[in-house]
């Protein structure tokens, strides 16, 4: 999907909020495109208005023209390196986009890339990898300790878009208590900004999660606004111990005997 402006907004304020100093890494070659001038104009399909991405920049702290972080190609490395997060690899199935490394995140990854990133960054990849489970271990294990894993995931509506379409529950329960990471934000966004809910741990509140927001419809099927979540999770400097993933609000009612 690339970067949309719930996702960079994000980025932006995790930009101001943290230092960066290893290595970094994105899960598909992301595209970011803005609507240029000047000598540097590009296409204006499928690109972005900056104003907008320059407000979440103002918003971050960060004295940056949103323009300025747009390379010739549309892809984000430069965006990405501008922001803070270093020079950033990509890791795909294949090179037909230009990613440094290959690999197919159905299998383990190698011994030797353990702990290799301070950063990572999904852009609606991980739903379309089959083995969910190995997937996100390849990311935890990638994960340098004290590092930050993003990701921009499909939450509602995407429902030709890739395998699968991710839940808060899994946040908090499989990273959050599986994995023994910080749970630094979760929430759901549409790309453009227009709804924003955060996503609180359902194991405090003992109840199933709704989005809050009534959805636009369209046509007789009632077609409600596509929505992503945005999750980061910071991976802990000690081996948290394992626990069972279980979906919170049945561990809830098992461990009072109902």
């Amino acid at each position: 999907m690339g970067i949309d402006l719930s996702t960079f907004t994000h980025l932006a304020a995790l930009a101001g909020q943290h230092n960066f100093d290893g290595r970094s890494l994105m899960l598909g070659r992301q595209k970011f495109r803005l609507m240029m001038s000047g000598p540097e104009r590009q296409k204006r399909i499928n690109r972005s208005d900056p104003r907008p991405f320059d407000a979440a920049l103002r918003d971050a702290g960060l004295a940056i023209e949103a323009t300025s972080l747009v390379q010739y190609d549309g892809y984000a490395e430069r965006m990405f390196d501008d922001l803070g997060f270093g020079a950033i690899e990509s890791l795909d199935f294949s090179d037909f986009e230009g990613a440094q490394v290959t690999w197919a995140l159905n299998n383990p990854v190698p011994h030797a890339w353990h702990g290799r990133y301070n950063f990572i960054f999904d852009g609606c990849t991980l739903e379309h990898v089959f083995d969910v489970r190995q997937s996100f271990q390849n990311v935890y294990d990638m994960l340098d300790a004290g590092g930050i894993f993003v990701s921009s995931t499909p939450l509602n509506n995407y429902p030709e878009h890739g395998f699968y379409q991710f839940t808060p529950e899994l946040v908090w329960t499989w990273w959050g208590l599986s994995c023994g990471c910080e749970i630094v934000t979760c929430l759901s966004c549409s790309a453009k900004r227009a709804h924003v809910q955060d996503f609180p741990d359902p194991k405090s509140t003992g109840r199933r999660l709704k989005i809050a927001s009534a959805p636009r419809r369209y046509g007789a099927f009632g077609r409600a606004e596509p929505l992503l979540m945005v999750y980061a999770v910071q991976k802990p400097h000690a081996t948290a111990a394992s626990q069972p993933t279980l979906q919170s609000d049945y561990a809830i009612r098992w461990a009072a005997g109902e």
